[in-house]
């Protein structure tokens, strides 16, 4: 019998680099793979440029304001949407009312 029969340990598959392809200072292979990576440069600076402002006192207030403001339109908006179809409403049954049109509003 040989050695290797005697003693089974499980083998270790180790990864090696496949050649300059899976090396850190790789350099891109083609346009895709540039662009991923400017990309990624980019996101990591407008990270950093966003978390920066974040920490900020006036971001903060900012935009409690700005979401003030957005509330304040939002409510506008529905309660003026409320009357503008509350007022057709009253024309649509007012026309039926005259008879002027089965379900229909005239127009005139």
């Amino acid at each position: 019998m040989s050695d290797k029969a005697s003693t089974t340990r499980p083998e270790k598959k180790v990864e090696r680099p496949k050649g300059p392809q899976d090396a850190k200072t790789e350099r891109p292979k083609g346009p895709l793979d540039a662009f991923r990576d400017l990309v990624g440069q980019w996101e990591r600076g407008v990270n950093e440029f966003a978390n920066e402002a974040m920490a900020n006192e006036q971001f903060s207030r900012l935009m409690h304001g700005v979401t003030s403001t957005a509330a304040g339109a939002r409510a506008g908006l529905g309660e003026a949407m409320e009357r503008y179809l509350a007022r057709e409403e009253g024309r649509l049954l007012r026309a039926e009312r005259r008879g002027h049109g089965k379900g229909k509003a005239g127009h005139g």
